[in-house]
């Protein structure tokens, strides 16, 4: 079963402290913009290397200006082939990988088609990809950390994505006894328009190595 944990927004005393990721390379997936560009740029300044990819190669490239990165990779990373691709061909040994997963839209069996019926459950492949990457190259005490795209109260009726957002949680508490190596949590933000409470979150679980197998929601 898996267990939920609420967590504050930031504390910025913290940045006060130590860098908690110095030397550590941290990969965050989508990192171009909202939580994804909240995250990197918190992890810079808590002393990471950093890779980051987005879908926009262009923003990509004026985010790794601003922020200063090890690589970027331009790719959209709901293609599993190549989110798998790009997670074999990284050259140096990885910490910390960040998936932020796209938000789920509201589905009905009366109106949809079945391609958009199954959307919800194709995107718990990326984290499974991610996690396959895990077992066989990141850096023992690492940790997996995902980031849902929203969770807010979904439309009555909408049982796909219900069910759907309910197996995330379930994928993460079965991941964190099966690979040990590294840690595996999920956030799960109230709305998406507060970045900077979610990015912090994402630090501190990175850094803490005694959470794993976790949903932690941030309101």
């Amino acid at each position: 079963m898996a267990t939920y944990h609420s967590l504050p927004g930031p504390r910025y005393s913290a940045l006060l402290q130590p860098p908690v990721l110095l030397g550590q390379t941290v990969v965050v997936l989508d990192a171009v913009s909202g939580i994804g560009l909240a995250t990197t740029r918190r992890a810079k300044v808590q002393g990471a290397r950093l890779i980051i990819t987005g879908r926009d190669a262009g923003r990509l490239e004026d985010v790794a200006d601003e922020i200063g990165v090890d690589a970027t990779a331009a790719f959209d990373p709901r293609d599993v082939t190549l989110l798998e691709a790009f997670l074999v061909g990284i050259p140096t040994p990885v910490d910390h990988v960040v998936l932020c997963m796209p938000a789920l839209r509201p589905v009905r069996l009366a109106v949809d088609d079945f391609i958009q019926v199954r959307e919800p459950f194709d995107r718990l492949l990326l984290p499974l990809c991610v996690a396959w990457f895990a077992v066989r190259e990141m850096t023992q005490g690492g940790s997996l950390l995902f980031i849902a795209g929203t969770n807010v109260q979904l439309p009555r009726g909408d049982v796909v994505s219900a069910v759907a957002t309910d197996a995330l949680s379930a994928l993460v508490a079965r991941l964190a006894p099966e690979i040990t190596s590294v840690r595996v949590n999920l956030i799960t933000p109230a709305a998406l328009d507060q970045p900077e409470s979610v990015a912090a979150v994402a630090i501190r679980l990175m850094s803490d190595d005694a959470v794993t197998g976790a949903t932690c929601k941030v309101s």
